[in-house]
């Protein structure tokens, strides 16, 4: 614990909160968008109902998009911070 100070330790963190924020806030945005779109793809017309199939597709890859956005962003933080970990270590090490 000696490698790593206090306060080099809460920037880290505070920065890798923020990176996962923004990361959080354009995956919803995504996700929100997309549903809100593929939900509402009914249409009402004077001769019954259909399916606008465009706007619903657009929509789901909207969606999907948001979560792999969220899980693929996740998993690279969390090998940023890996190696992040390692880099400072084997630097303290020799």
């Amino acid at each position: 614990m000696t490698a790593v100070s206090v306060t080099d330790g809460l920037a880290y963190g505070l920065r890798t909160v923020a990176v996962f924020g923004i990361l959080l806030t354009v995956a919803a945005v995504l996700t929100v968008v997309g549903t809100n779109m593929a939900t509402t793809a009914r249409t009402y017309g004077l001769y019954g109902g259909g399916m606008d199939w465009g706007q619903f597709v657009l929509g789901a890859v909207l969606s999907l998009t948001g979560g792999l956005t969220l899980y693929a962003g996740s998993m690279g933080l969390l090998y940023k911070v890996v190696a992040d970990g390692v880099r400072r270590g084997n630097s303290r090490a020799v």
